[in-house]
């Protein structure tokens, strides 16, 4: 018998243990587990587990056991594939409570609208006070007029522009 892996050695010291080898493989690996220490410490290590487990008091066979596991390991399995940090079955709550929140938010911003809309008048207008008063009058735009080509590009890459340079 060839040289045996390591999950090739234990299924067949288990098969033998269990006495489900036929007999011309049974007699390849006794002849193997001689020659070799590691499968006599292997098959001594299953043997006492098999005398352990023997002394153990057997479990009553329960019929649906496989079905109960299959189903379990079936939905673990459709949670794994579903991306939502929630499972599938609460999704039309997730909706809902979503829906009720946007329309909440809508009834309070129409409620509310017109210190809403002076708010943003007022931002506005601000901005484009700055803007005419500051670009067009010439008091931001001067300090741009020595920028040169290799700091437009220092700037485009680190973000940073001398503005006291001359």
């Amino acid at each position: 018998m060839n040289r045996l892996s390591p999950q090739e050695l234990s299924h067949l010291l288990s098969l033998y243990i269990d006495g489900a080898l036929h007999e011309g493989k049974k007699k390849e690996l006794e002849e193997y587990i001689a020659g070799h220490p590691e499968a006599q410490q292997e098959l001594r290590e299953l043997k006492k587990l098999g005398a352990i487990l023997s002394s153990k008091p057997k479990l009553a066979p329960d019929g649906v056991f496989w079905t109960r596991l299959s189903a379990s390991l079936d939905r673990r399995r459709e949670e794994e594939r579903n991306l939502l940090p929630f499972p599938r079955k609460y999704i039309p709550a997730v909706v809902s409570l979503s829906l009720l929140a946007v329309l909440i938010g809508s009834v309070e911003l129409f409620q509310y609208r017109s210190p809403f809309l002076r708010f943003f008048t007022e931002k506005t207008q601000a901005v484009k006070t700055a803007y005419e008063h500051g670009l067009l009058k010439g008091s931001i735009l001067p300090l741009f007029s020595n920028v040169d080509k290799n700091q437009v590009l220092q700037f485009a890459l680190l973000g940073t522009l001398p503005l006291d340079a001359k």
